[in-house]
């Protein structure tokens, strides 16, 4: 918990030591984790967000890669998104983790309330409000977190700054400015009585034009029926007309086999059948020409009708819509009128509202200034911190190499000692002075072995 040179400010509770990341992951090494962290503790905080993010896409419930989203958007200002991560973060069963995500979710909603402080008191009030109570719930967690307890004390302190500051506002607040308040809240009320009113006409107008829109469609439904139906009694009366008359053909036919005035041998009935065929053909493709102009001339007709029809549509549709444009016109010109009267009574409170203004943005710059000194003096910290860790690294490895050489010494210390041994081993079994029986050379090599014993005893205490 670090506090600024004013006792109502709170700078983010327990941000000194939390700025590197300290949450790893709870079930495995995640790599990806601890290079996001790497990336962070670099000062490339976009970059790791980057890979917190591809990590939700897999686990969007990971309590660790949460809170360490929230951290990074609780840095860079963004502090509705961290605390949707921070609370995201708080549901999960690690004491210590939902604790601090539960003070940094009333941290967030703190520096919100100190960004609406002066632009909207009340809305300021209720952001102080919501700090309190995530404060409590980290409480409620952890209750031996001293941090938590400073936060709560300082958001009370200056919860109740914001209601006394609210009440003085009020008593002072002169009758023109509350004459402005009536002002704002006639204007609001009149907006929405105009969207009231457009929007009920867009619906009288959407209306009607669904209701010609079936009325239109309902009648071309019928054209097309009832000219379906002339079609279809046309296509029927052609059927009749060519049934009946392939039946007089064949009569015809009939007789003239039949008759016996005429020549009855095969070629002289072939020539009479040929002649009538042509007759016939000739008489079939007048008729069908005829029966062409006629579908043609119909379907002209239905063409121009079709067409007329439109255009009458579409003349209508114009009307309607000159008729809509200049009611609008009217309306427009109307608000536009009363919006110039508004304009010039709200113009009456312009230097008083631009002094309120300037008093807020005054007040704001201060608090801006008091969080930049304390980002900055963070930002030493963490750089400190980082060298300190860079050198416990670099201590490490240092260590680590020497051990390794060390290490390295005393095998080829052993191997030496090794070969040395099977040398003598090997000296005393070809040395023909002295006794070569099995008996002799594995009394010789007993000894050896203790005394061999011995010397590594010796030399391991003497490491110790």
């Amino acid at each position: 918990m670090i506090f600024s040179g004013r006792k109502t400010a709170i700078i983010a509770g327990a941000v000194v030591m939390m700025t590197l990341l300290p949450v790893r992951a709870v079930m495995g090494d995640d790599r990806l984790i601890d290079f996001a962290n790497g990336l962070y503790s670099q000062g490339k905080s976009d970059e790791a967000l980057e890979v917190y993010k591809e990590l939700l896409k897999k686990d969007p419930d990971s309590g660790v890669v949460n809170y360490n989203t929230g951290i990074i958007y609780y840095r860079n200002g963004e502090y509705k998104d961290a605390v949707r991560s921070f609370v995201r973060a708080a549901a999960t069963e690690n004491v210590r983790l939902e604790s601090d995500a539960l003070l940094y979710a009333g941290n967030s909603y703190y520096r919100m309330s100190e960004e609406e402080e002066g632009a909207d008191n009340k809305r300021s009030i209720f952001l102080c409000e919501k700090a309190l109570e995530y404060y409590k719930r980290a409480m409620d967690v952890d209750q031996r977190d001293r941090r938590i307890k400073l936060n709560h004390e300082v958001a009370e302190q200056r919860l109740k700054a914001l209601n006394e500051r609210g009440k003085k506002r009020k008593k002072e607040q002169p009758l023109q400015d509350r004459k402005k308040d009536k002002g704002k809240e006639k204007n609001k009320k009149k907006k929405q009585d105009r969207r009231e009113q457009d929007k009920k006409k867009d619906e009288q107008r959407k209306d009607q034009e669904q209701q010609q829109k079936e009325q239109r469609g309902q009648q071309d439904r019928q054209q097309r029926q009832d000219r379906q139906e002339q079609d279809r009694q046309k296509q029927d009366q052609r059927r009749d007309e060519d049934e009946k008359k392939q039946k007089e053909r064949e009569e015809e036919d009939k007789r003239d086999r039949e008759d016996k005035s005429k020549p009855q041998e095969e070629k002289s009935q072939q020539d009479r059948q040929n002649k009538r065929d042509e007759q016939r053909q000739e008489e079939d493709r007048r008729k069908q020409e005829k029966r062409d102009k006629e579908d043609r001339q119909q379907q002209n007709k239905r063409r121009n009708e079709d067409q007329e029809k439109k255009d009458q549509r579409r003349n209508e549709d114009r009307r309607n819509e000159d008729q809509r444009k200049q009611e609008d016109r009217q309306t427009e010109d109307q608000r536009k009128e009363e919006d110039s009267k508004q304009r010039q009574e709200q113009a009456k409170n312009e230097q008083e509202k631009q002094k309120e203004k300037e008093r807020s943005e005054k007040e704001k710059q201060q608090r801006e200034d008091d969080r930049r000194k304390e980002d900055q003096r963070q930002q030493q910290d963490r750089q400190k911190r980082d060298q300190r860790q860079q050198q416990d690294r670099q201590k490490q490895d240092q260590r680590r190499n020497e051990d390794r050489q060390k290490e390295d010494q005393r095998q080829q210390e052993q191997q030496e000692k090794q070969q040395k041994r099977r040398e003598e081993d090997k000296k005393d079994r070809q040395d023909q002075s002295k006794p070569q029986d099995a008996k002799s050379q594995e009394d010789r090599q007993q000894q050896r072995d203790k005394q061999r014993q011995e010397e590594d005893r010796q030399k391991q205490d003497q490491q110790k």
